[in-house]
């Protein structure tokens, strides 16, 4: 599951993936799977590409 946030809603973005991996769901989320410097914009069309099938 693709989890996506503004920037000042980090520590609620961050609180929902927590449950959703507690409830054994895989979870990405940008600050968690992404290394500074990547492409946001690609890695945003793979997550979503890949997580909403």
């Amino acid at each position: 599951m693709f989890v996506s946030h503004a920037g000042a809603d980090r520590a609620w973005a961050e609180w929902v993936a927590w449950q959703l991996v507690d409830a054994g769901y895989e979870v990405e989320l940008d600050h968690w799977d992404w290394g500074a410097g990547e492409n946001f914009v690609l890695k945003m069309n793979e997550a979503l590409a890949t997580r909403s099938e």
